[in-house]
């Protein structure tokens, strides 16, 4: 005897599920990091981190964050709002996915003096 020209099939089941990975770091902050006489109406924007869905934002005036709440971007920019002058300001993105979130690299710059002193 013999059998020949067997096959498997097996419904429902679309092979092994995905690998999903942790998102990678944000990069190339604009404005670069230690920048100074940073206008104070000012778009932050980074490089999209492989794999994010999307983005928490911390943004503040302490490099320890503390106190600041993360805002969620779906995109790679964010709007600070008005700004003070001749101020440091501290910044980090965190990429997040199904997986989980990478920490992002903090970034900082300072804004321009008022207009006159400079």
């Amino acid at each position: 005897w013999q059998i020949d020209n067997i096959q498997l099939e097996a419904f429902g089941a679309g092979g092994p599920p995905p690998v999903i990975e942790l998102p990678g770091q944000a990069e190339n902050p604009d404005p670069a990091n230690g920048s100074v006489d940073i206008d104070i109406d000012n778009l932050l924007s980074w490089s999209a981190a492989p794999l994010a869905d999307s983005y928490d934002v911390y943004f503040g005036t302490s490099n320890t964050f503390e106190g600041v709440s993360a805002v969620n971007q779906s995109g790679n920019s964010f709007a600070p709002g008005t700004l003070l002058n001749n101020a440091t300001y501290y910044w980090r993105v965190d990429g997040i996915n199904v997986e989980g979130t990478t920490p992002g690299t903090p970034w900082s710059f300072t804004t321009e003096p008022p207009p006159g002193c400079g």
